[in-house]
């Protein structure tokens, strides 16, 4: 942005777009070291990929960028490109990124927590829904940092409020429930051991007969 625009008419000045890319590749890589000197190589590994991927992906997309907007090797400010550049960078980088992508498909869930997370919340929602014994008051979803051997453990906190023409007991509403979210988590193949919580909770007792009247 900053070579591109003229010093007048451009809102970011150099200074800015430094800010702007330090502020995109500091975080992982202060993760990298903190998460290294306690030896919590898990995390180092990562960042390592969320940095890799940043680079690559900053490169791949300024190279699109300067073709688009018609800076090449002939310029007259910028004479001393070489025309080869640009293929060559424009390759690396969209191998760098399939090799990247790659990798996180495949070791499944390791690099991919978070959208697993946010795909058991929804899909604890639907289950809940489906079922016509209680409505989600709130689903919390987590991986645990405790390493157990043979499991990727997904931790569930589920909170739930009976509907009102539900008459079983609540052990009974947990227990089915439970059951059904973990078969159905289980059937998503997300590679994951889910240990599932079911927490129902009541209504108190002056809104409820205020509601039934």
């Amino acid at each position: 942005m900053n070579l591109i625009q003229s010093e007048r008419s451009s809102l970011v000045s150099g200074a800015a777009v430094g800010v702007l890319v330090a502020a995109s590749l500091a975080p992982a890589a202060g993760l990298i070291g903190m998460a290294a000197a306690i030896a919590r190589w898990d995390m180092v590994v990562n960042s390592l990929f969320l940095l890799v991927l940043q680079l690559a992906g900053i490169n791949f997309s300024g190279a699109i960028v300067f073709r688009l907007v018609g800076l090449s090797a002939r310029g007259a400010r910028y004479n001393r490109g070489k025309r080869w550049l640009f293929p060559v960078v424009l390759g690396i980088g969209a191998v760098i990124m399939a090799g990247l992508l790659t990798a996180q498909l495949w070791q499944e869930p390791t690099l991919q927590r978070t959208t697993l997370e946010q795909r058991t919340s929804t899909e604890i929602q639907q289950v809940v829904q489906e079922s016509d014994l209680a409505k989600l008051v709130q689903s919390n979803v987590q991986f645990t940092r405790t390493k157990i051997e043979g499991q990727n453990t997904l931790l569930t906190v589920v909170y739930v409020q009976r509907n009102p023409e539900v008459t079983a007991s609540t052990e009974t509403i947990q227990t089915q429930l439970t059951q059904a979210i973990q078969t159905h988590l289980l059937e998503q193949d997300f590679n994951v051991t889910p240990l599932v919580q079911v927490t129902v909770l009541e209504l108190p007792e002056v809104q409820g007969k205020r509601v039934e009247g």
